[in-house]
Order: C-alpha cells, then structure tokens, then sequence
C-alpha cells in the first residue's frame, strides 16, 4: 500500500510473518502406538512359547527330550530369547516415544491455531492504519493526528514483535519435538543390540524364526484373508497342515479370533490368546509410565479387556460343565466401544443356535449382562439335554455414550444389521465346512435362531431386509421392537412369516414406536412398521409382565418365570408351534397406542 509521500515521525510496524506450520495428526500417531503396542505383544507371545511350551519337556531327569540335542537347542533359542526382549523393550519404548511426541504435538497445534489467530488480527490492523494514513493528504494532518497513528504503530510493532518471537518458539519447539521422536526411535530401533554378533550363513545351528504366513507360503498365509469369502475362507484353514495351523494360531492369533469361515474352537482359541495379551500389555504399560496419550490407549483397551474378562467368567459359572466360547473379541472396534461375541455351548457342534441381538446401550462394558442373558435362555431352553448353544452377540456399535441420541435414526441399525448378516454368513459358512451345517432331511445338522431386542430387533429387520438371511436362518424373533428395520412385513425375511416371531409387552413404550407399513407414525425417523401389528404378518406370542412397570417390561423378556422367555425357549430348540399366541394389533391399535395384549381375559 502507497503511503502519504511526508517523513514521519515513527515507522510503520511491518505486517507479521506467516505462522509456523506444525505438521502431524495425532489420530495417526494413536494408530502408530497401537500398533507397536500390538506388535510389542506378538512378540512377548514368542518370548512366552520359547521359555515356557518350547522348553518344558528339556531337562535332565524323567524328561521327554535331554541329552546333547536338548542342550544344543537351548544354546541355538538362547539368542532368540534375548533379541526378543531387547525387541519388545524396543518397541514398548517406542511406543513410549510415540506417546510423548503425540502430546507434545497437541500442545503445539493449539499454540500454532492461537499464533494463526493472533497473526491475522495483526494483520488487519496494520492494513487499516496503513489505509488511514494513504487517504489522508499530508498537509492536512493535524498535530493530534500524528500523534494518534504514533501511538497506534507503536503498539502494533510492539505487538508484532512478540508474535515474532513466539513464532520463533513456536518452530523451533516444532523441529525439536521431531528431533526428540526420531533420536528416541532411532535409540529404540534396533533388536541386535544385545552385544551378539547377527548369525552368519556358514553357523551349524540356524537362528529360530517366527513362524506364520511368511513361511506357510503365499497360497496359504493368512494376509489376504479379509478379502476372502467365508466359505474361502473355512477351505483356506482346512487346507493347512497340523503344524500350519499351529504357527498360525501361535504367530497369528489376531487374524484368527474374529475370522468369518473358521471354525468356533479356532477363534475361542485365538480370541482368548489375545485377550491375555492385552491385559498383560496394558496392565504392564500403565504400571510402568505416566504419559497421557499412552495411558488413555492402554487405560481403554485393559477395561474392555477386563470387561470380556469378566464376562467368561461369569458365562462359566452361570452355566457349569458347559463350553463357553468367545467368538469374537475386539476392544478397538467402533472408536473404542468394542466388540465381543460369547457363547455358553459349542457352536461347532449344537443342533440349534439362539443368536441375540441386543439394543441400545450395549457395549462392550455389557458384556458380562448380555452373556447372562444368553446363559439365561440356555438354562430355560434345557440347553445342555438339547444340544443348544446361545450366543451374546454385541458385534455392532450400538447407540450408547455420547451417541445414544441416534437410538431415535435408523443409521446404526442398518450398519449394524450388515454386520450381523456377515458373521451370520460366516458361522454358517464354518459349519458347512465341517459337515455340521443346514440342509435337508438327515443332511440338516443346524437350526439357527436369531433374536434381536429393542434397537437390536431394528438391526435384525435390517440384516433380514429382502430375504438377505433366508439361506442361514430358521427363524428371527422380534422383542419390544421400535420398529422392524428395513423389513415392511414378516413375508420379506423370506423364511416364512409363520417362522418370524414378535413379543411386544402391551406396557412396553419402545413397542410402541413402530408405524403401519414402515412409517414413521409415532415421530420415530425410520425405525420401520410394527412388527406386532395384523399388516405385519408375524407370529406373535404372550409376552405380559403383570405389574412391572413401563421401562420394567422393556428389559423383562428374558426375565426367569415369565411367559416371554417360556415362549422364547420353545422357538430356539425348534418348538416355534408350541408358542402361547397373542392377538396382534390392528391399525386403529397401532395409531392409537392401544393393545388387545392388555384386553385379554387371562
């Protein structure tokens, strides 16, 4: 800007510098240290098998394996043991590093936005004293004038001098928060630094290696595995040798636990390694460091942990002598809500399978409460003497914390129902594979059921929409549904709507919420048609409470001694005929709130 052409008194401050950038995101970086966390892990699993597994049956009296070999062996897995802990400190210590960068990082992202803020005020304000003194003609300026834009430049070159040198520090606590991470890294980094020479080719005895996908070869490694179907997926495993299998489930364990395809024992096992080594990983990280962004990665991932923890416990002594396996465990999924899939019987071998869905509020913190449910309905279905196997399904991230207002749209249910129609797909796949699936007469070794409640019975309208589950499923029930999902009427299962069920207390509000043919009547955005209404064309059964309150009922069905759960644990052994019938609601009842349930004689 051309200023008047006069000598001034003072100078004109300059306009500020561009603030210094402040690359990174500390999302990214999270990521990063889970997975060094994760990798730290794999590595104390081989740690374990080398000191435990692989050298219990050495030694020198009554010993399986003693004698020279014995001993060359622990000589040659000695190196190995040591290079893996300095490894598994390296990694955990980068981590560490990681943790630390990520803080400082945050602090100087909200330095750089404040300087960014700063500048552009700055800015203006010169550009509008410059403006001022450009429109004025010199000859006219009075004394006090002069006097005023002094004043003002003064200020302002006072001001943007600060902002220089906060700029300054700025970058420069920028540059060395980098050098900080990549000295700790580069400190880290390495696992040979143990004072060892690294093997040599011409050395008799090889080094041990981990074992996996990299040695069982490109056509059998388990990294495509997610781009696979589940039916590839269960040939993929069947086609593995013993000892395969064995590096698999003891190098891989992560990449089996929640496999669509594989067998139920497999991914009990894989599950369960995990989870050890996540209470231990997390336990140890947050006995042994105090930086934020590390703790609250760890402090989140040892609760769920120790949710699912507690949750098999409970399975176990709520149904004693009977198998209990986690089919699914995941305590990162959905933002950290998690995931856990518990069953009290074996699901690779049970003639009938009860799979319950449950609804809003349910994470993975509830998972100890929905295996309960599942050990419930076991006990009232006779489970054990008929071959039943129930399973806690929380696969889906359902409306609770924060997000519980998206109970009232239908976006979580539909996500969630394509999650449920995948794992249901690749339990049936599993089972196809092992020849215990569904067919037809004698070929038929499967009856599958799936419940879904309240939020979960929407989810299952979804994962059901246009007959999705028709080839997998028996049978689907309904429980104080707000709505039926993507399904308009029990026909679009496509199982037969004398094989789709409904209970819905006539005090239950959520029952309520349902609208005729899917719309939303009740001002419930899309949660679909009432599935207890005649239009729908389901199978309803006697669900009453007596005196148990509204919001009592809702959580009642599987409630010991009612005639709900009665009904229910005839549908999941295959005795859907024997249900108590109950009058479904018309369309009047559906407008009007009314239920014939409440006019009943009995």
């Amino acid at each position: 800007m051309t200023l008047p052409a006069m000598t001034l008194p003072f100078d004109v401050p300059t306009h500020p510098e561009p603030t210094a950038p402040v690359h990174g995101n500390t999302e990214d970086v999270e990521r990063v240290i889970g997975g060094l966390v994760g990798a730290a892990s794999v590595v104390a699993d081989q740690q374990d098998f080398l000191t435990g597994t692989a050298t219990s049956a050495i030694g020198e009296h009554g010993a399986i394996w003693s004698g020279g070999a014995a001993a060359a062996y622990l000589t040659a897995t000695a190196g190995v043991i040591a290079r893996d802990a300095t490894a598994r400190l390296g990694l955990v210590k980068a981590a560490r590093a990681f943790a630390a960068y990520a803080d400082r990082l945050a602090g100087l992202q909200s330095s750089q936005r404040e300087l960014s803020d700063r500048r552009v005020g700055l800015d203006r304000a010169v550009t509008d004293l410059e403006r001022e003194m450009a429109d004025l003609a010199p000859g006219a300026l009075p004394d006090g004038r002069l006097a005023t834009w002094r004043d003002r430049a003064d200020e302002l070159a006072a001001l943007v001098a600060e902002y220089t040198a906060d700029n300054l520090r700025l970058r420069k606590a920028a540059a060395a928060n980098e050098n900080a991470l990549v000295t700790a890294l580069d400190r880290y980094g390495g696992v040979d630094r143990t004072g060892e020479s690294p093997p040599r080719s011409g050395d008799a005895v090889a080094t041990p290696v981990r074992t996996g996908p990299a040695t069982i070869g490109p056509h059998h490694g388990g990294e495509d595995q997610q781009e696979r179907s589940p039916a590839e997926r269960a040939r993929w495993w069947a086609g593995l040798t013993a000892s395969q299998q064995s590096a698999m489930m003891r190098d891989f364990p992560e990449r089996l636990g929640n496999g669509p395809g594989l067998p139920a024992r497999v991914r009990d096992d894989a599950n369960r390694r995990v989870l050890r080594r996540d209470l231990a990983e997390s336990r140890a990280i947050l006995d042994s460091t105090g930086e934020p962004a590390l703790r609250r990665a760890a402090m989140q991932r040892w609760r769920n942990a120790t949710s699912v923890q507690d949750a098999l416990h409970r399975a176990t002594r709520d149904a004693p002598g009977v198998t209990v396996q986690l089919y699914g465990y995941d305590p990162a999924a959905f933002g950290g809500d998690g995931k856990s899939v518990i069953a009290i019987g074996d699901l690779d071998r049970a003639r009938h399978v009860a799979w319950n869905v449950p609804g809003m509020t349910t994470d993975i913190s509830g998972s100890a409460d929905a295996a309960g449910t599942a050990a419930t309905l076991f006990r009232a279905a006779d489970g054990a003497h008929r071959d039943l196997a129930a399973v806690a399904w929380i696969g889906y991230d359902a409306p609770s914390g924060a997000d519980l207002g998206a109970v009232t749209a239908a976006g979580a249910a539909r996500d969630g129902g394509a999650y449920l129609a995948d794992d249901l797909e690749g339990f049936a796949a599993a089972r196809a594979a092992s020849g215990t699936g569904q067919g037809t007469g004698e070929s038929d070794h499967l009856d599958l059921h799936v419940i879904g409640h309240s939020y979960g019975a929407t989810t299952l309208g979804w994962a059901g929409d246009s007959g999705r589950l028709a080839e997998e499923v028996d049978s689907v029930t309904l429980l104080g549904a707000p709505g039926a999902g993507g399904a308009a009427s029990a026909a679009e299962f496509g199982i037969g709507p004398e094989h789709v069920y409904v209970g819905a207390a006539s005090d239950d509000p959520v029952a309520k919420l349902g609208g005729l043919d899917g719309r939303p009547w009740t001002g419930v955005g899309g949660l679909g048609a009432d599935p207890a209404a005649t239009h729908f064309g389901g199978e309803r059964f006697r669900a009453e409470f007596g005196s148990s309150g509204p919001f009592g009922s809702h959580t009642a069905y599987f409630k010991p001694g009612t005639e709900s759960l009665d009904n229910l644990a005839k549908i999941v052994v295959g005795r859907g005929d024997e249900i108590t019938h109950e009058n479904r609601k018309s369309a009047f009842d559906v407008l009007t709130g009314l239920d014939p349930a409440r006019r009943r004689d009995d």
